[in-house]
């Protein structure tokens, strides 16, 4: 009796076990493209960041040779009237 109820467990589970590990493949492959994805996704963010800073540095410099240059702060604080010092300095005034 304890043979044949054995027998019949282990035909039951078989194929239980064998769909598991068939859904748990699939899953891991899933998850797998989904961290080759997220890299990718982390890459590609890094390297906007880095080009994000290089052009606020090359804004930030190009204010400091010309603090009065169209676009920079200055020139649109001094259009609203917030920056009285820049054009108490600036030459021929």
């Amino acid at each position: 009796m304890e043979t044949m109820v054995a027998s019949v467990f282990k035909g039951v589970l078989s194929p239980l076990l064998a769909n598991l590990t068939t859904l748990t493949g699939d899953e891991f492959k899933k998850l797998k493209g989904v961290r080759k994805q997220a890299s990718f996704l982390n890459h590609e963010l890094s390297n906007m960041n880095a080009f994000l800073e290089t052009l606020d540095l090359a804004q930030r410099c190009s204010a400091e040779v010309n603090p009065c240059a169209a676009g920079s702060t200055c020139a649109r604080r001094s259009a609203t009237g917030y920056g009285q010092r820049h054009r108490r300095f600036a030459p021929g005034s």
